[in-house]
Order: structure tokens, then sequence, then C-alpha cells
């Protein structure tokens, strides 16, 4: 599967239980994503994670971190720092970090970094409780924000992924994305694994997503979704091969200061019909 250099947008997902993947001791592997909090005026964070049986190491952001995104070698103990300008205005942006680590198999980590979210010391250590549904976490019971389908659906997935919603995101091409006057831009990062005869188009699945906000309603899928300037945007994936896992973004508009209550995902394949709900 190819390694595509993105300008999407960042959250810490967990690697599926039921794939192999290169050894990363030292990030946070779970559907809690770790963030970090910076003051408006910036400043700097370093990602440090231990990596075993790997090759290569490549992070990226969205919105994109000037000289952070990078693809390189590593072993051992791999480390990239992230220089935040200050912002301006009222309004905390959130930013989203990733590392894929590629070796014999592939595996996914996300961060967010929310800067102008407080004023003093950052904490050191991850928060210990999830956050209240509603917020941008996928934190289903168990932790299972994943689904096993009971069969390769109709376009050649057998699990699904569901990491993290980013709320308020800004465009990853400007002028393309096709939000309304009045609404923001939210992303959610996904994870599918590959069947037996891997996925031609992923692209075809993102009409079987649905963000459904509290109070009612739902978001609207914003075009920038399939439009090739995105990197990772799901319709501009693929083909993926059998047996395989690969990341991918979906973007939905949605009214201002709006909160999801869940995720919606349905499954088809052949006569059967089911409705995977992620909180």
């Amino acid at each position: 599967m190819k390694i595509r250099r993105t300008s999407a947008v960042l959250i810490a997902m967990a690697a599926f239980a039921a794939v192999t993947c290169p050894s990363l001791a030292g990030a946070t592997s779970s559907t809690v994503v770790p963030t970090r909090h910076l003051p408006a005026s910036g400043g700097t964070v370093t990602w440090a994670v231990t990596v075993h049986d790997a090759a290569w190491c490549t992070w990226w952001s969205s919105p994109r971190v000037p000289k952070f995104n990078a693809s390189v070698r590593c072993s051992g103990k791999a480390e990239r720092s992230a220089k935040f300008k200050a912002i301006t205005g009222a309004k905390a942006k959130n930013y989203a970090l990733r590392l894929t680590v590629v070796g014999k198999t592939k595996t996914v980590e996300w961060l967010k970094v929310a800067e102008g979210s407080q004023t003093t010391t950052p904490p050191t250590t991850p928060p210990t409780t999830p956050p209240t549904t509603g917020s941008s976490y996928c934190i289903a019971p168990k932790m299972k924000c994943w689904a096993d389908f009971p069969a390769v659906d109709d376009f050649g997935a057998t699990q699904l992924l569901v990491g993290y919603v980013v709320t308020n995101v800004a465009c990853p091409d400007p002028g393309v994305c096709d939000q309304p006057a009045g609404d923001q831009l939210d992303a959610i990062l996904i994870s599918f694994v590959t069947g037996p005869t891997g996925m031609s188009k992923p692209g075809v699945e993102e009409s079987n997503f649905s963000l459904n906000l509290n109070g009612g309603g739902q978001g609207r899928l914003d075009s920038i979704t399939c439009d090739p300037s995105a990197e990772y945007a799901l319709c501009g994936l693929g083909p993926e091969g059998p047996s395989s896992s690969f990341a991918a973004a979906i973007w939905f508009d949605v009214p201002v200061d709006s909160t999801w209550s869940s995720v919606d995902f349905s499954y088809h394949s052949g006569t059967t019909s089911k409705v995977y709900v992620f909180r």
C-alpha cells in the first residue's frame, strides 16, 4: 500500500486488534486521543515514541505545520517537533498530527494539538478520563470504536475503525470546500481493513457515513471528501491491496459550534444490511 504525504486532519487511532502491526511503544494506543494544549501565543510540541520492527516513519499534520511533514527511516526512538505560530482571534485552533510506522506491516498513531485552548502550563500527561459524548473522541463502551463485519461488504471491507471527529478544522485546500456561510468543517478520521480481494474503489463508501448532531440534524458531506487536492480524502484513495489497513478522512459541514452525538455507518453485503453506530 502506498504512503501519501498529506495535509489532512490529525488524530490518534488505535491499530485494529486483528491486524499484526509494528510495535509502537510509548504512544497512546486507545480510542482516547492524546491532546497537547498550547496557549494562543503558540509554542513547540515534541512527539516521541519507541518503535520496533519498523523501517520508515511518516509524519504529517493538518492543517500543515511548517517543516513537520516528512518520511524518515526510524528504529528504536522516533521523535519529531512541531512549532506552532501564534494565532489571532478568540477561537482556538485544532491540529491533527499523525505518525505512520511501516515495516513488515503498517500502523497509525494520532496526536491532537489544541492551540489557544488554555493560557496555563500544558498538562504533562494525557487525560485519564475520556471526554463526554459530543466531544471529539470516539468513546464507545469498552473503547470499541470499531466494527468487525460479519462478511466482506459490497466494496471489499471487513473492518472499520472510527478514531476521532476533529471539529472546526481548516479546509485542507482553501477555496475548494463548499461549506455554506455559518457552517464549520468537521472531519472524521477512519481506518478500514480490506478483505481477501482488497478494495478497488474505497471512495464508494463515503455515502455510507453520516455525522449525527446533538439536538438533532446531520452534517452535510463536503465536496472536499472527493476532491483529489485533499490527500487522504476517502474518495481519493485506492486501490488498496488485500488484507491491509489504511486511514482516510471524511469532511462534513455542520452549523458553527455544533457537537456530534454519533457517527453512523451503513453496512451492506449482498442482501444483508446493518447500521453501525459509533459514539
